[in-house]
């Protein structure tokens, strides 16, 4: 119990580091875009930016639109999140600081930053971008979570299949959450298989048509689903949670 307890003090005390490393980081890039600064952006800036940023790199169009992320900035870093992917063969850890809402979207303004150490982070491309707020919510919310989850994920072999034909092997849970963006009136539905098992989802008028398929017997909603709900449905399915279907109520088919 001791030796868990300790454990759990230090994963602790490594997340609140990484964290702090990351704000500060995350605040000076954004510092930098306010007040175009070229030297303090080109200081938290890989080799290959380092290059590109001179006084009128401000000047870019598409800077510019980016930069418009940062107007409304109050100080403050809302809130971290994590992803391990792949560049060029080479393990590379990204991060998510939240840092503003975008009025009348479901979007936010995140700097993203990258790593392959987890201790030297560098804005990730220009370091300015937007994401969907369910698509940040499904990243981790700290480090070894996110490693954990990663091998966890492989090992379940989800699949996905769209109803254009497309079909994706190993989904990760931010992969099966941008998914849905691709649905509509032509491409209708999806299904997320699990060995027998499958959850799947078909655009309705006022939402989704959520079925399931568990050791053989066949559920349906009694009810269309928001997709808001549905995609944490999907979610909670994913990721094995014990009462991922309790908030909807099914009948058998």
């Amino acid at each position: 119990m001791k030796k868990l307890a300790f454990t759990i003090i230090v994963l602790f005390a490594i997340n609140l580091t990484l964290s702090s490393q990351i704000d500060k980081t995350a605040k000076e890039i954004l510092t930098a875009y306010k007040n175009k600064d070229a030297e303090l952006l080109k200081k938290n800036a890989s080799g290959i930016i380092k290059m590109t940023i001179t006084p009128s790199y401000f000047e870019d169009p598409s800077i510019v639109e980016d930069m418009k992320l940062v107007e409304g900035w109050n100080g403050d870093i809302k809130e971290v999140r994590y992803e391990v992917g792949d560049v060029m063969g080479k393990k590379v850890i990204m991060a998510y600081a939240y840092f503003a809402d975008i009025p009348g979207t479901d979007a936010i303004g995140v700097v993203f930053l990258s790593s392959t150490d987890s201790k030297n982070w560098v804005m990730f491309a220009n370091g300015l971008d937007k994401v969907e707020k369910l698509k940040f919510e499904a990243l981790s919310k700290d480090l070894s979570t996110n490693e954990t989850k990663t091998e966890k994920e492989v090992s379940k072999n989800y699949k996905i299949e769209m109803a254009n034909g497309e079909i994706y092997e190993n989904v990760t849970l931010e992969k099966m959450v941008s998914c849905f963006d691709t649905l509509d009136d032509d491409n209708f539905f999806i299904t997320m298989t699990c060995k027998d098992d499958f959850i799947q989802a078909a655009v309705s008028d006022n939402g989704f048509v959520v079925e399931y398929n568990e050791k053989g017997i066949h559920y349906a909603a009694t009810k269309v689903i928001p997709k808001n709900q549905t995609i944490e449905l999907f979610k909670k399915y994913y990721e094995s949670q014990p009462d991922w279907n309790a908030s909807v109520s099914w009948e058998k088919n």
